[in-house]
């Protein structure tokens, strides 16, 4: 529509070949307004024009050389009108170059490694391609055009990109081609596949998980070439801390294991080559928390396979709270609920942090549904419980001496 007195209305097109431009314009006819075209070239320099009277069809002939070209639209003496509209068309040789296509990777599978290839089809009649690949559309529309990679490829059809973010997330890509004097792009959106474990963000030692136990195991993963994995242990007395963590062995990566003090001390390490078990046994002279660290060699890490921890140290020996109300594995039927615990032995403060993931309780707030400090109460009446017939987290922490705490888990009606 041509909206105002002084509104113009601009097309681009793209001749490929020579040949004849002809363009139609039929102005609206219930009103009868009078409008015009014409038709510039690239450098704005008009070629051709109609302005015909009244509302009479426009026609445009041209016999033109390839490359690119500009329509306008307007008013002959400020007519316009608001509400109906003019029909624009035409019809110009088309480039004979055809769009490159991704062929790698499909689409099909979500991106898995953080370094991965992308190759495309190509034309003989393109003459450069850029690649650029953000975390958002947005950000392949601003400079530097990606977030994550943008470069000029030259004439290659293939470029391997390095620091994929491997989220879960959508990554965009977008794939730039030159035709003659203009760029041209196709865009492309891929699934990344997540490498998340149950213990994440434990990156640094202020993040480290735990307190991990004794005699168990864990499993987890080393997602990326800067990834590290912390956790903290616990132990009541002087005695052996042994440790042990086995690192992927299908492909064998080579990971290592460190033991700090709680000021971040370096105390012992495993630095075994290739796939072998890591194992640290260290006679710790006081009681207290340490701190674990395991990490790939040399960046090597794998979104897919787990490494396995595990150890044994001095237990504290005490006497935790116990939550005696609701039972444990019960089932909730109402959204408010009054949580009762036993006192325990020797214990100066409590915290109670109820969540639908156990995730939340590991991360502020510790509890998407309730967190609060209860000091030296041993109940506390919880509302807002999501009653979904999903599983409800609830960790009772307790200060004797360090924190601790207990987990439960309880269905919802």
């Amino acid at each position: 529509m041509i909206c105002s007195a002084t509104d113009e209305d601009w097309y681009e097109i793209e001749v490929g070949g020579p040949g004849n431009i002809t363009l139609e314009l039929e102005p609206p006819q219930s009103s009868c307004q009078n409008y015009d075209i014409v038709l510039y070239d690239s450098n704005n320099v008009e070629v051709d024009h109609s302005n015909f009277e009244t509302c009479n069809s426009e026609n445009i002939t041209y016999s033109a050389s390839p490359g690119i070209y500009f329509i306008k639209i307007y008013s002959f003496g400020g007519q316009f009108h608001t509400s109906e509209t003019y029909a624009l068309s035409g019809t110009w040789p088309e480039s004979a170059v055809k769009p490159p296509e991704m062929t790698s990777p499909t689409k099909e599978a979500p991106i898995a490694t953080s370094t991965s290839t992308f190759e495309w089809s190509a034309d003989s009649g393109v003459s450069q391609y850029w690649l650029s690949i953000g975390t958002s559309l947005a950000l392949l529309d601003n400079t530097p055009y990606g977030d994550v990679y943008s470069r000029n490829q030259g004439i290659s059809t293939s470029a391997t990109v390095p620091n994929i973010p491997l989220n879960g997330n959508t990554l965009f890509v977008r794939l730039w081609y030159k035709d003659g004097e203009k760029w041209i792009h196709v865009d492309y959106t891929y699934q990344t596949e997540g490498c998340t474990d149950s213990y994440e963000p434990n990156d640094n030692s202020s993040q480290a998980y735990g307190f991990i136990k004794s005699g168990n195991s864990y499993n987890a993963k080393i997602c990326n070439s800067t990834d590290e994995d912390w956790f903290k242990i616990e132990v009541g007395s002087a005695g052996t801390i042994t440790l042990n963590m086995k690192p992927p062995q299908t492909p064998c990566l080579n990971y290592n294991l460190e033991l700090y003090d709680a000021n971040g001390v370096k105390l012992d390490s495993s630095t075994f080559d290739g796939c072998q078990t890591e194992t640290i046994t260290y006679d710790a002279t006081v009681s207290g928390t340490y701190l674990i660290k395991a990490f790939g060699v040399n960046g090597v890490h794998d979104t897919t396979d787990t490494y396995e921890l595990s150890g044994t140290w001095p237990q504290v020996v005490l006497n935790p709270p116990v939550i005696m109300n609701p039972a444990s594995d019960s089932t909730l039927t109402t959204g408010t609920v009054a949580f009762e615990w036993s006192p325990g032995t020797n214990v100066t403060q409590y915290w109670l942090a109820v969540g639908t993931t156990y995730e939340s309780l590991d991360r502020t707030p510790y509890g998407d549904v309730y967190s609060q400090n209860q000091y030296l109460n041993t109940s506390a009446t919880v509302s807002g419980i999501p009653l979904n017939g999903q599983n409800l987290y609830v960790r009772l922490w307790f200060k004797s001496g360090t924190w601790k705490y207990v987990d439960y888990t309880y269905q919802t009606q």
